[in-house]
């Protein structure tokens, strides 16, 4: 808060000895400052305990928090509660005893019985009829994984999912309380036969004690001294080392009448303890009873509980459970019951602290008791102390609304006795040359050998001045920061960064300068370059009106905001300033101007709300470790309509480590939380998803990622939490394919490939094809005008030739009937003519023949062959065969040159025979083989010797021929063996 003017002049200056006399007796009066409080955070039904009397605390191993009460089960997460009941399928809603074995399992016990919560799904297990009516209690698993549980003072354990009794040193004991060792073993305490412990087959007596007075309701191990324990009754608590017992001392234990229903050990080795009068911490140094009176609350503390951050937790009747947030500060409200406002805050030589406030005058702290000071004058403005500063040759000097003061240490002075100005004294300080100077509402003013000046053209409204140098004095004002050099305004020196803002406080260290504002935060300024760095909420700091700026004797700076207090520290090279965020819960207060001071190793704020102290040694807090969970994995239809829950998938309790989806589910939803008890406010959240990102993102608040649609593909997404100081928790990550659809697959792509290789394939054999069978068709239009020309070549020849050579004929007998027979030589010579005619025409229908296109086919040119053999023969004494033709060969088209040439080889063949082999039989043969046909003649003549040379060109032109139709001709003959003729023709024969 802002200091604030008070207009009008300077009243009440002549002070009456009676009033003297008054303020001499009460100037130094002793008090209490009451009502200091500590600091707890409280979760009751209104933030979401399902119940307000918590009887367990429990913390899982994903760092949960479970608290059992007399109306259900609740699970923390440090910012929500989920809650359990009767009609979640509990046994009922009184839950005594709560814990986790190591399937992960939450067992619950409650009255008569246990429940046992596995995911979404509870299991009731019910005490044996002959045992019922009791509570369970102390639910514990031993190293092997066997379930123990107490319930009316009697020992039970779990066999096949049934409550059996079980007895350590036999019938009619009272076992009173079940503990768990951090190395695993299980110990009972049985009353009046001492401890004992579970080796895994039987129970053994560990620490004997037989007196029937101690019934131990709470065993806790130290933290510290693992052969050391703690041992808690109704009036005592015992300490064990081994198996000696013996009673444990503490001063504040003889002044505790209420009983002892709960204990815990916190980090730093010191017990709680929770009566039916609040809870005892039982600190070596300044122990503590918390109470109502001093912000904890005078009720029976049924449990408490240190979890994994070091936080205690306790348990009340009545008013939900409370969490210590430590000795980070505390806070006192009240002055002899009134509320107190306090303003400045110094410490004189003697290391006293000196306290103003705005309406109670001076008080002073010698480090034990609080004595209030007033300042000798009748004005009643002299009670509202706006500045306080310590010069060692001028002792305490005070301002506020009643002028200047001073005092010696024994009495006060008013240094501005008949001055008009300043009487309204916002801050106030002693240079080097010991002259004082001062902030006022109209400019600043300095104090020199009794005498005020005001600086000479200057009449801005100054709230702070700070010494920069010799002879330097900066002013901060409503218009920003000014400089006085030798006692005159040094006009030069204007920052325009800072020129609009309203300066509120000043801290001069070694080259910087710190200049707290009125909504424009901090700036740092080097005094030597200029350079200047602007900070704001952006930056971490609770609010941007900074009312006050100290050092601490570490070396951190303090800022008091009008939202809480930070602490920061400065790099003086570059002047880049980092918040610390390390106390556990900042007080939300609005602190009051130039209100703040480090002292005994503590910082003092005065605040709107009384005073508050905060501890300025490291805090351990900033090295406390978060714990992340995973909460759900969403994956949802990307093609389903919006709103469609049926085609989502939801992964809540025991989320697996890998999931395999649908390419139609690629719109994917995390949830998480980070669970950090000490300050749930502070923690971000870092995440990746591999395969899309490379680094953790940037600290983000939101515990959501959706990824909206996701290629096909394999990803792990990784999240960690992360506190303000950079702390980072546990990773915890889950692994997801998203399966390609089928037309992604390799499968399909080999598919792809292969039908392309196929598509071309058949695009160049269709190609091909194609160039073939036009080929094909000009070559049929070529044969068959081939054909055509053959058969109309035929025709023309027959009937042009044929009706020649028979006139030839005609005339030929004719003219040999004219010539008679007295001329026989020319009667020789006409039948030679017409010989030689009927020759040619025989020839002729060969030629013929073989230019019908009804020739080109196998059968006809056998059929052929098989006619001319029988006409060569007839009448003569050889005997011809020519065995029958294959009807098959019918469909064997033959081009043109195959018809005349296999003709020609045969007839060849033939003649030869008939002119010089003097055979008697001659065969022809015919028949298909795989490759092709063969045809075979044969004669039983004289045959001949294929090495002897022979006349004419009869055999090679037959050779020749049947290379002209791509076959083979083999002539095997000897002389008197006759001779056989093999041609071989390659065809397809179907």
């Amino acid at each position: 808060m802002m200091n604030y003017v008070r207009t009008g002049e300077r009243g009440f200056q002549h002070t009456s000895l009676p009033f003297i006399l008054l303020l001499i007796l009460s100037a130094f009066t002793p008090f209490t400052l009451h009502a200091q409080k500590y600091n707890f955070t409280q979760y009751d039904i209104e933030q979401g305990l399902v119940q307000s009397q918590v009887m367990e605390i429990y913390q899982d191993p994903s760092n949960y928090l479970w608290f059992g009460t007399r109306g259900g089960l609740g699970r923390f997460d440090g910012k929500e509660f989920i809650s359990f009941s009767k009609l979640d399928g509990l046994n009922n809603n009184m839950v005594t005893s709560i814990m986790t074995d190591r399937k992960g399992r939450v067992w619950i016990g409650q009255e008569n019985g246990m429940s046992r919560i596995e995911g979404k799904k509870v299991v009731t297990i019910k005490m044996p009829a002959k045992d019922a009516g009791g509570l369970v209690r102390f639910i514990r698993e031993d190293e092997s994984g066997r379930l123990w549980l107490t319930s009316k003072s009697r020992l039970f354990t779990l066999v096949n999912n049934q409550i059996v009794p079980y007895y350590i040193t036999g019938p009619g004991e009272y076992v009173t309380t079940l503990a768990r060792h951090p190395s695993g073993r299980l110990y009972a305490a049985v009353w009046g036969k001492g401890i004992h412990y579970y080796d895994g087959k039987s129970w053994r007596l560990g620490v004997p004690c037989k007196d029937s007075s101690v019934v131990v309701t709470k065993i806790v191990f130290d933290r510290n001294d693992r052969s050391k324990c703690y041992l808690l009754s109704s009036g005592h608590i015992f300490e064990t080392r081994g198996s000696v017992i013996r009673s444990y001392s503490h001063p504040m234990l003889d002044a505790i009448r209420e009983p002892f229903l709960s204990m815990e050990q916190d980090a730093k080795g010191n017990l709680w303890v929770g009566t039916n009068n609040g809870a005892y911490w039982l600190r070596k140094k300044d122990p503590v009873h918390f109470n109502g009176d001093n912000g904890f609350k005078t009720i029976n503390v049924y449990d408490i509980f240190r979890d994994s951050e070091d936080n205690i937790w306790l348990g009340t009747d009545g008013t939900g459970v409370f969490k210590f947030d430590g000795g980070a500060y505390t806070s006192f409200h009240k002055f002899n019951g009134l509320e107190q406002m306090f303003m400045p805050i110094a410490r004189d030589s003697a290391n006293n602290l000196w306290l103003g406030t705005t309406n109670n005058g001076l008080i002073k702290y010698d480090g034990r008791t609080f004595k209030n000071v007033y300042i000798p004058s009748s004005n009643p403005y002299s009670k509202s102390i706006l500045t306080i500063f310590n010069d060692p040759r001028h002792g305490l000097l005070i301002g506020g609304q009643d002028g200047l003061w001073q005092y010696n240490g024994r009495e006060f002075n008013d240094l501005l006795p008949d001055a008009p100005y300043p009487r309204f004294v916002r801050s106030v300080i002693s240079d080097r040359a010991g002259t004082i100077w001062m902030a006022a509402p109209r400019g600043c003013f300095y104090l020199e050998q009794g005498k005020v000046a005001q600086v000479d053209n200057f009449s801005e409204s100054a709230a702070m001045v700070t010494e920069v140098g010799r002879d330097s004095i900066m002013a901060g004002t409503n218009r920003g920061i000014w400089l006085i050099r030798n006692k005159k305004l040094d006009r030069s020196f204007r920052l325009p960064a800072v020129n609009e803002a309203t300066v509120l406080s000043l801290l001069r260290y070694r080259n910087m300068l710190l200049v707290a504002t009125f909504g424009d935060g901090l700036f740092v300024i080097d005094l030597h370059t200029k350079a200047v760095r602007h900070y704001t909420t952006r930056d971490g700091f609770y609010y941007n009106d900074i009312y006050s700026l100290a050092r601490d004797e570490r070396g951190l700076f303090w800022a008091g905001t009008g939202r809480g207090v930070n602490r920061f520290t400065i790099n003086p090279k570059t002047l880049e300033v980092s918040v610390i965020r390390d106390l556990v819960k900042t007080a939300l207060i609005e602190c009051n101007q130039n209100s703040i001071i480090s002292f005994d190793n503590k910082i003092w704020v005065g605040s709107t709300k009384g005073l508050y102290v905060f501890d300025a040694t490291p805090s351990e807090d900033s090295h406390k470790k978060p714990f992340i969970n995973l909460q759900s994995v969403k994956v949802v239809n990307q093609a389903a309509a919006a709103g469609d829950e049926q085609q989502a998938k939801i992964y809540t309790e025991k989320i697996p480590a890998a999931l395999r989806l649908d390419h139609r589910h690629n719109r994917v939803l995390i949830s998480f939380r980070g669970i950090f008890l000490t300050n749930p406010d502070d923690v971000s959240y870092r995440y990746r998803l591999t395969g899309v990102d490379e680094v953790f993102s940037q600290p983000i608040k939101t515990n959501m990622i959706e990824y909206p649609s996701l290629l096909p593909g394999t990803y792990t997404f990784e999240v960690k939490a992360v506190t303000g100081n950079g702390v980072t928790s546990n990773v915890r990550s889950i692994t997801f394919t998203i399966t390609p659809p089928f037309y992604q697959t390799l499968l399909f792509r080999v598919f792809v490939l292969v039908l392309l290789v196929v598509l071309i394939i058949s695009v160049q054999y269709y190609w091909t094809y194609r160039k073939a069978m036009q080929k094909r068709v000009r070559r049929q239009i070529k044969l068959e005008e081939q054909l055509r020309i053959r058969r109309q070549t035929a025709e023309d020849f027959h009937d042009d030739i044929g009706n020649k050579l028979t006139r030839i004929a005609v005339l030929s007998d004719i003219l040999n009937k004219q010539i008679g027979d007295s001329r026989p030589e020319q009667r020789e010579i006409v039948a030679q003519i017409k010989a030689n005619a009927a020759t040619l025409y025989s020839g002729t229908k060969d030629i013929l023949w073989a230019l019908d296109p009804q020739s080109d086919n196998l059968y006809e040119i056998l059929h052929y062959v098989h006619e001319f053999g029988n006409e060569l023969f007839h009448n003569t004494d050889i005997d011809f065969s020519f065995n029958e033709t294959d009807p098959k060969f019918q469909r064997v088209s033959l081009p043109m040159e195959y018809s005349r040439n296999i003709s020609m080889i045969v007839k060849e063949s033939l003649n030869n025979i008939l002119k010089h082999s003097g055979a008697k039989q001659v065969k022809v043969m015919s028949s298909p083989e795989k490759e092709g046909v063969r045809i075979t003649i044969s004669d039983d003549g004289k045959g001949f010797c294929p090495d002897a040379p022979v006349k004419g060109r009869g055999l090679n032109n037959m050779r020749m021929r049947a290379n002209r139709i791509n076959g083979t001709l083999e002539v095997c003959s000897s002389p008197g063996k006759g001779t056989s003729y093999e041609l071989f023709i390659p065809l397809t024969i179907q």
